[in-house]
């Protein structure tokens, strides 16, 4: 599992983790995108990570996609993208691999995940697989996050919360947890007890749906789902005392 370490000064850091853009769908609900590209390219202390799932991978007998209902080649969709996210490249913590990203991997061997990292001109070492930690020094705070793109299906938010409370059991002492993949917006906390340095104290643990930035697909409608929840949760993470507040 890849671990990254960030250390910043300022007080708060607002962090933004966005999902499943699926740029090249013609459901990709780009003026949503870059709203939340300006508002982050407007406030130094604003940073985003990427959970997974940039890129629309139509594929020949895929029961989720259609391949002729691409909106972009996947030329075009890469160009799109990194056009729109090139403004606050250097705000980018991490990227992570989703099911499409798996998708791809499964029929060429490789994603488009490292060649939009080369784009924009960032480290192929903040490149996820899978599951992430990351620690935020933010202040005299230290933080730590857990995310997953997410697997699956759910067809409530119920679900979707249950799936994100079951990455607490993988990285135990997280004060955030990110969950992708089902396009929902939620938040969620538990309080639990932990030692640390000899001292039993709570933890707050905040459980986050990260949204998307797609509109309703052919997909979702023929399965009866209900719409997206389009747009991406802000956390602010508090420099001074242990506090993190998300907005939906």
């Amino acid at each position: 599992m890849l671990t990254l370490k960030y250390k910043f000064i300022v007080d708060p850091l607002y962090f933004i983790p966005m999902a499943d853009w699926q740029v090249g769908d013609a459901a990709f609900a780009e003026d949503a995108l870059r709203k939340y590209v300006k508002w982050v390219q407007d406030r130094d202390n604003a940073m985003i990570g990427l959970v997974g799932d940039i890129f629309e991978t139509h594929k020949k007998n895929s029961r989720a996609t259609d391949i002729w209902e691409m909106a972009l080649k996947p030329r075009e969709a890469m160009e799109r993208a990194t056009e729109i996210i090139h403004p606050i490249a250097d705000r980018i913590l991490f990227m992570q691999e989703g099911n499409h990203c798996d998708r791809m991997y499964q029929e060429f061997g490789r994603t488009p995940t490292e060649e939009f990292a080369i784009r924009l001109g960032l480290s192929l070492d903040i490149i996820a697989p899978r599951g992430l930690v990351t620690h935020l020094k933010v202040g005299d705070i230290d933080y730590s996050m857990y995310s997953l793109h997410g697997w699956g299906g759910a067809r409530t938010t119920g679900g979707q919360v249950n799936k994100s409370l079951a990455l607490g059991e993988v990285v135990k002492d997280a004060d955030v947890y990110l969950i992708a993949h089902e396009h929902r917006l939620f938040q969620t906390r538990q309080d639990c007890l932990v030692n640390r340095r000899g001292k039993t104290e709570v933890l707050r643990q905040n459980f986050i749906g990260v949204g998307g930035f797609c509109n309703y697909t052919k997909f979702q409608e023929g399965l009866a789902l209900r719409l997206p929840n389009v747009g991406a949760p802000r956390i602010r993470f508090n420099g001074t005392r242990r506090d993190v507040h998300t907005s939906i």
